[in-house]
């Protein structure tokens, strides 16, 4: 009785399997935000600083500017890198 089961068993791996669907990968460039290509407008100089304190404040702000400014332009840079590096030339 059990020679039938096994003999179906071990003809049902004999089957032909189509093999599976073949799979195209793209790597697509990331999108870098239009933000980041460019730097915000610089603030203003106080039209009417007079104190040292007005001085003070303008020159934070155009630090904060800059540093903002600078950390994205590296952001992008280092996000082309990867995205050059990782692209497999053809």
């Amino acid at each position: 009785m059990r020679w039938p089961v096994l003999a179906l068993v071990a003809l049902s791996a004999c089957s032909a399997v189509p093999p599976p669907p073949a799979i195209e990968t793209k790597l697509m460039p990331e999108a870098i935000p239009p933000d980041l290509l460019e730097c915000g407008s610089a603030p203003i100089a106080p039209a009417n600083a007079l104190m040292q304190s007005d001085a003070a404040r303008y020159l934070i702000s155009i630090w904060q500017w800059g540093s903002e400014c600078q950390s994205h332009l590296t952001a992008v840079k280092q996000s082309l890198a990867s995205q050059s590096a990782s692209v497999p030339a053809e």
